[in-house]
């Protein structure tokens, strides 16, 4: 009974690992994506002034 429970906590840090490695795999994501939408927002900016200059 007691290798049992252990197995089932084991498993269950696995999974708790697995899912804080989920979430800084998000954060890393946002950060990226804040980065590009401001570099979307410059190209933008620079177009539309090339087109009225």
């Amino acid at each position: 009974m007691g290798v049992e429970i252990q197995e089932h906590h084991d498993a269950a840090k696995e999974i708790e690992k697995s899912l804080l490695e989920l979430h800084q795999m998000f954060l890393d994501m946002a950060v990226m994506v804040e980065a590009q939408g401001e570099q979307m927002d410059d190209i933008k900016h620079y177009v539309k002034n090339a087109f009225e200059y």
